[in-house]
C-alpha cells in the first residue's frame, strides 16, 4: 500500500476539533516571509533561530500549524494560509505503509533512534508520493512540507496575535503519540509509564460462548471494576476463533490481573511485565491459565503479514499484532525495541511516575496502598498532559 485514501487517516487528525477538511484539502498556516516570490521554499529552512528541529531532522521542509491559536510566541512574520491535498501528508506516528519495519530490514537494526525514524520514514515517504508529514506535536498537529508550497499572505494584525497568543500552546516538546504506535511502543517496554500490562476480557465465561448482549454487559461490569480500581486501560479487538473485545489494563499487579480473571470466571488471561537488561529494555508475556503460566513470550508481531490475517490477531484502531503463544518458531524469539517516539517530560516528573508505578504494582503492599497510588499516577499523568491511553472514555 502507497497511496491512502482519507478514510484511512487515523482519528487523530479525522476528529481532531482543530482540523478543518473541505473537499479532501486541510487547512494550514504558516509565519514567515516567501520573499515576494508567491511560494514558501523549504530551501529557508533552518535559517532562523527558532527553527531548532533542524537538529533533530535536517530535512529542508516547511512546517505548517493545524490552527491560528497553534502559533508559538517567538515565531514572527506574515500570515500564509493553504489549504493542502490531505492524501499528500503521510501520517507519521501510525505509519500505515509499516516503512519503520521496511527501515529496520534493511538496516539491519533492531531500533531507530527519532532522528533516523525521521529521515527513513520521510526518504520513503517521498519516495512513494507524498509531499510531507502530518504529525502529532505539543498537544496539537503540525505539518512538515518538503515541496515547494504556493502562497499568498497576510500581515498579522497585532491585536489578533495577542488574542491568539492567550489560547497558544507554549513549550516546545517532542512529537507525540498514541493510538497503536502507542500500544506498540508499550509492549517494546519503551514506555517509561506502562511496567506491566494485562489483557483480559469478561466474555464468554468457562469459554462458553455468550451473546453479545450478555457480553456487553459483562464487559461494562469489568470496565466499572477498572475505573473505581483507578486503573489504566483501553480496550483492544481479538479474533481467535471468535471475535472478543478484552482490554488492556496498564500498571496491575499479576496477582491483581489473576484476580480479575478469576473473578470473570476466564479460562486465561495474558500479563506482561518489562524486563531490563542495561540498555535493552522489552517485555515478558505469559499466557496464565488459572494462575499458572502455560507460555511465554519476548516478542510481539507486527507489519504487513500481520495484517493480512483473517484469525489468530489482536487489533487496536484498526491495526493488527499478534503475541504468538502456541507457535515453536518463536519460542527463543526476543523482542526489538519499540519505536521510540514520544513526549520529552523532565526527570523529575519520571521519577514521581516510576515511584508511583512500583508501588502500585508490589504486591508486598495492602490493596489500599496500591490503589491510592494508582489513583495519585493517574492524577499525575493527566495534570502533566499524558491523558491518551489512560483512560478511554
Amino acid at each position: 500500500m502507497s497511496e491512502l485514501t482519507i478514510d484511512q487517516y487515523p482519528d487523530w487528525v479525522l476528529n481532531n476539533p482543530k482540523v478543518e477538511i473541505n473537499g479532501g484539502n486541510i487547512r494550514l498556516y504558516h509565519y514567515g516571509d516567501d520573499n515576494n516570490t508567491g511560494e514558501l521554499d523549504p530551501q529557508y529552512f533552518g535559517k532562523h533561530s527558532y527553527t531548532s528541529d533542524v537538529r533533530q531532522w535536517d530535512k529542508p521542509r516547511t512546517m505548517f500549524y493545524i490552527s491560528r491559536l497553534d502559533k508559538e510566541n517567538r515565531v514572527q512574520g506574515f500570515e500564509y494560509i493553504v489549504d493542502y491535498p490531505l492524501t499528500k501528508l503521510y501520517p507519521f506516528n501510525d505509519d500505515p505503509n509499516y516503512y519503520y519495519e521496511e527501515c529496520l530490514k534493511e538496516r539491519g537494526e533492531k531500533s531507530l533512534t527519532v532522528n533516523m525514524q525521521l529521515y527513513c520514514i520521510g526518504k520513503k515517504a517521498e519516495e512513494n508520493g507524498f509531499d510531507g508529514f502530518i504529525m502529532k506535536w505539543q498537544s496539537t498537529l503540525r505539518v512538515d512540507i518538503w515541496k515547494k508550497v504556493k502562497a499568498s499572505r497576510e500581515e498579522i494584525k497585532q491585536d489578533n496575535k495577542q488574542e491568539n497568543m492567550k489560547e497558544s500552546v507554549g513549550n516546545s516538546r517532542s512529537i507525540n503519540e498514541d493510538g497503536y504506535a502507542r500500544i506498540k511502543n508499550i509492549m517494546g517496554g519503551q514506555v517509561k509509564s506502562v511496567q506491566t500490562i494485562a489483557i483480559l476480557t469478561a466474555e464468554n465465561p468457562q469459554a462458553v460462548q455468550q451473546n453479545s448482549e450478555t457480553n456487553n454487559k459483562l464487559n461494562d461490569v469489568l470496565k466499572a471494576d477498572l475505573k473505581s480500581g483507578h486503573y489504566g486501560y483501553v480496550q483492544i479487538k481479538g479474533k481467535f476463533g471468535n471475535i472478543e473485545n478484552p482490554y488492556f489494563i496498564m500498571n496491575i499487579t499479576r496477582n491483581d490481573a489473576i484476580d480479575l480473571g478469576n473473578k470473570y470466571d476466564q479460562m486465561s488471561i495474558i500479563f506482561g511485565s518489562k524486563k531490563e537488561d542495561g540498555d535493552n529494555v522489552s517485555f515478558v508475556f505469559e499466557y496464565i491459565e488459572g494462575n499458572v503460566t502455560a507460555q511465554v513470550r519476548e516478542v510481539v508481531l507486527s507489519g504487513s503479514e500481520i495484517a493480512k490475517k483473517n484469525d489468530n490477531y489482536s487489533e487496536y484502531k484498526g491495526r493488527k499484532f499478534l503475541i504468538p503463544f502456541f507457535d515453536n518458531e518463536y519460542n527463543n524469539a526476543k523482542m526489538d525495541r519499540g519505536t521510540v517516539v514520544g513526549r520529552v517530560i523532565s526527570d523529575e516528573l519520571v521519577e514521581r511516575v516510576v515511584n508511583r508505578i512500583k508501588n502500585a504494582i508490589n504486591e508486598q503492599n495492602t490493596g489500599k496502598s496500591r490503589y491510592d497510588n494508582r489513583g495519585m499516577l493517574k492524577t499525575i499523568l493527566k495534570e502533566n498532559g499524558f491523558n491518551t491511553m489512560y483512560e478511554q472514555k
